[in-house]
């Protein structure tokens, strides 16, 4: 345990005597002293109140570090032992208390259970922020899924400077931080940000906020300022980052699905194809014929971006499929992005390291022959705008 930890203080920077306080992602009950702790789901960890673990993209599981006798010591009680016990022990007593309610009322909780998850398994989300006239939405300047050199952009960002932020449906506040809840600690890549629970285990979180609303606790509605965009943390420039999850957190969706629809006129561009050599970088562009010498297989890269309504704007695709002489080899949907016993995956597949290098698409390594060869790149746009790029290649294989 004392190496898992000491990875994860590295990995996070949260404090020794931090560590161990969070949050069971199926149980929510505070971690603290002579818990019974589930021995086979993964946890959120806090830092002090909360440093959702998952925001990183680190998964820490309970199972593969402690086993259900292993002696933990709790750092706010030196010298006390916490062990883990039965993951069901924890839930009798609420059982018990169940079976003591009378008839009636136990059916009204049956039908209150079978009704809520139709109503709540879906919500109805709005964008948190608006530039422009709905449809017509300006400033998205990032879209879902996109490279960040060595993760996922799990969500959408908006620029904007001081500009209200609402919440995207009503809920309740599951976690806000701001600078001056701690300010001799420097704020984490999510600056200053608010995570709110609509029920149903769909959560929605707003990032690099300059401020925050007075309300941090309690419930929102779907027209709740909860603060404002700003500059914050981990951050390029000013913008709104805001996420949609669901599965309490261990799966981030596009937020394009289940938000109204913002007009996107322009089909992505595919600007270059990239083969990264022994000898470098090699670029070829579209619509010419390039003569090149393979000594092995490499993979292949593309430099793809989607102006959206703007078309100055770089963002990323919403489906990529890609052709050899005809045949399909591979395609990607951006859609979701899930926790899973390998890490962060694509749609729950692919993890990034297949998916990009650097910033660029990796298609991966093709089946050229030799001779001539035409690569054909599909690149689509949630809107469904599709634009199809061929790359001619005259090919001297030598491995």
């Amino acid at each position: 345990m004392k190496n898992s930890q000491r990875k994860v203080i590295y990995i996070t920077g949260i404090e020794p005597e931090e560590l161990l306080q969070g949050i069971w992602i199926l149980i929510p009950t505070t971690f603290h002293q002579g818990l019974n702790l589930p021995g086979t789901h993964s946890f959120i960890l806090f830092d002090g109140r909360i440093q959702l673990f998952l925001l990183y993209f680190v998964r820490f599981n309970y199972k593969l570090h402690v086993e259900a006798t292993t002696e933990l010591p709790i750092p706010y009680n030196i010298g006390k032992k916490w062990l883990p016990s039965s993951p069901l022990s924890s839930n009798f007593p609420i059982m018990r208390r169940f079976l003591h309610f009378s008839l009636p009322l136990f059916l009204i909780l049956v039908l209150i259970g079978w009704l809520y998850p139709v109503v709540a398994s879906n919500p109805r989300f709005e964008w948190p922020l608006i530039k422009g006239s709905p449809p017509d939405l300006r400033g998205i300047t990032s879209t879902f899924g996109e490279s960040r050199d060595d993760h996922f952009h799990a969500g959408l960002d908006i620029a904007s400077q001081d500009e209200p932020v609402q919440s995207i449906a009503p809920g309740r506040i599951l976690y806000s931080r701001q600078q001056s809840d701690n300010p001799f600690r420097p704020l984490p890549g999510p600056g200053n940000l608010m995570i709110v629970d609509h029920g149903e285990g769909w959560w929605s979180g707003y990032f690099h906020l300059e401020k925050l609303a007075p309300l941090r606790k309690g419930n929102v509605g779907k027209d709740t300022v909860i603060g404002f965009s700003g500059n914050t943390g981990r951050s390029g420039g000013a913008h709104l980052h805001f996420f949609i999850s669901k599965d309490y957190g261990k799966e981030f969706i596009n937020p394009l699905e289940v938000l109204p629809s913002a007009t996107d006129k322009y089909a992505p561009v595919v600007q270059e194809l990239i083969f990264f050599t022994d000898n470098g970088k090699s670029s070829l562009l579209p619509g010419q014929e390039h003569r090149i010498r393979l000594t092995k297989a490499y993979p292949v890269h593309l430099n793809i971006r989607d102006p959206g309504l703007e078309r100055s704007t770089r963002r990323g695709v919403y489906k990529l499929t890609w052709f050899l002489n005809g045949e399909k080899q591979g395609s990607r949907d951006f859609s979701s992005i899930r926790s899973t016993d390998s890490g962060w995956l694509l749609a729950g597949k692919q993890p990034f390291e297949t998916i990009f290098t650097e910033w660029y698409y990796n298609v991966g390594i093709l089946p050229f022959r030799n001779g001539k060869n035409t690569i054909t790149v599909k690149a689509e746009d949630f809107a469904g705008n599709v634009s199809s790029t061929d790359f001619t290649l005259e090919i001297q294989k030598e491995y």
